[in-house]
């Protein structure tokens, strides 16, 4: 602005010089006068006809100052606005041309271009083709960037650039990412640089690799997951599912699974091959199995009218409370009864009443008997019953013992001695032996009431007589 202030003030004073030159010089001879218009500016010249056909300067109005020849013959005007105009005459009419300045070439950033800045005859300006609406407007260079041309307040034409934005659709998710073109060309998300496949991700967990077309434009396309295979637990069985954009899944395949249902929620009920049941739901965008522990089996005691309940853990082992059960456990009964657990062919667990033996010694004779317990609390000796005090038990040498029960409940065998009636001769007298459970025989002595031992081929006395 000032450079432009300095040469109207120039062009003013050269200007007042030739006026002054002119009025004083030259006389002007009366004549037709012609007023010429200075364009839009809204100055005018008038000009007096001479001798000879020449014309002088008669008068101005807006004007800064008149350019003429040495005789007098106007050459150009600048108007007070500062257009400049050449005077000339065609066809007998004098006339007015506005006479643009020098075009100003004003560099469009790092595109290597210029565009040529030009002012016109109402004081507005032009780059290029394209007007300058209040001394500002968008240019684009080859390369597609755009700058905005405007005057600083010295006066001075610049560019700066316009970044562009393009909006990118994420797919079916309906999200935008807006790229940022920078004037090197490079495109910014934020503040991350974007090439062509960068990958961007969705609130949904989609991804997107950003591609550039051959036009320029910008598109997302979706980055279709790996499959992921998800374990069912300690049962070595899974699922592997599909994740698509939409946010649906698909079943791929299946390992070590006899059976598979949907579920109304999305889930799926899923059967592993060693039986264990899970139930397969979605859970915070992971998929997340959960065993399903099958009912729990109540278990008779037998007549002893208690029941256990056992339950299946998801490593296959089976518990009864907080206790571990193996096939063939012990479990008693309220009653004291002891049951033993097992497992069918068909999984179903039973129980079956634990016959304890019962060994009874048989007194000195160092043999036993075994008593078996029933499930019903009686006890029986090679399939008879045993009835405490009455049942008899016998050794290989015949030596007959009762069997009873204690208070305490154990059982103990009684020695029941042998008794032979002995006649004494014809003496009239008998006696009674009796075998301990030593073997040892004896008899009492009823002519004293002496007990006396009792062997082979011993003499008994009897009066004046004596037996053998």
């Amino acid at each position: 602005m000032t450079e432009l202030r300095s040469r109207r003030r120039a062009r003013r004073i050269g200007g007042l010089l030739v006026l002054a030159l002119a009025l004083a010089g030259l006389a002007v001879a009366d004549g037709h006068e012609q007023v010429v218009s200075l364009g839009s500016s809204g100055g005018s010249v008038t000009l007096a006809a001479g001798d000879e056909g020449t014309y002088r300067v008669a008068g101005s109005e807006g004007v800064f100052s008149i350019e003429t020849k040495v005789d007098g013959t106007p050459l150009a005007a600048i108007a007070e606005n500062g257009n400049r105009y050449t005077l000339s005459m065609e066809d007998g009419t004098w006339m007015a041309m506005f006479v643009a300045p020098p075009a100003i070439d004003v560099a469009l950033g790092m595109s290597g271009e210029s565009v040529a800045v030009q002012m016109q005859e109402d004081g507005s300006y032009i780059a290029g083709d394209m007007a300058l609406m209040n001394g500002m407007g968008t240019v684009h260079a080859s390369n597609g960037n755009g700058y905005t041309i405007s005057m600083d307040d010295q006066g001075h034409w610049m560019a700066v650039y316009v970044a562009t934005e393009q909006n990118v659709t994420l797919g079916v998710t309906g999200e935008m990412v807006t790229l940022v073109k920078a004037e090197d060309g490079s495109y910014w998300l934020g503040d991350m640089g974007i090439m062509d496949g960068a990958e961007v991700a969705a609130a949904n967990g989609n991804h997107y690799h950003l591609r550039m077309g051959e036009d320029g434009t910008w598109m997302a396309e979706f980055n279709m997951p790996e499959p992921t295979a998800v374990a069912l637990g300690s049962s070595g069985a899974s699922v592997t599912f599909q994740r698509h954009e939409d946010g649906s899944y698909s079943l791929v395949s299946l390992a070590q699974v006899t059976g598979l249902t949907a579920s109304a929620d999305g889930g799926y009920t899923v059967t592993a091959a060693n039986g264990n049941v899970y139930m397969l739901s979605m859970m915070d965008g992971v998929w997340t199995p959960a065993f399903q522990a099958p009912a729990a089996q109540m278990v008779m005691l037998g007549t002893s009218g208690d029941s256990v309940s056992i339950t299946k853990a998801e490593d296959g082992t089976y518990w009864i409370g907080d206790a571990l059960l193996a096939d063939g456990g012990m479990q008693m009964s309220s009653d004291g009864k002891h049951y033993t657990l097992s497992m069918d062919e068909n999984g179903m667990w039973m129980a079956t009443f634990y016959s304890p033996m019962v060994d009874v010694a048989l007194g000195m004779s160092g043999e036993t008997v075994m008593l078996t317990l029933a499930e019903d609390g009686t006890y029986w000796l090679d399939g008879e019953l045993v009835e405490t005090g009455k049942t008899m038990a016998e050794t290989m040498d015949g030596y007959k013992y009762t069997l009873s029960m204690g208070e305490d409940g154990a059982w103990m065998a009684t020695y029941m001695p042998v008794q032979q009636t002995v006649a004494v001769g014809n003496s009239g007298i008998s006696v009674t032996a009796v075998r301990d459970e030593s073997g040892a025989w004896s008899f009492t002595n009823p002519l004293d009431g002496s007990s006396v031992a009792l062997v082979d081929g011993m003499e008994y006395p009897v009066g004046t007589s004596t037996y053998r």
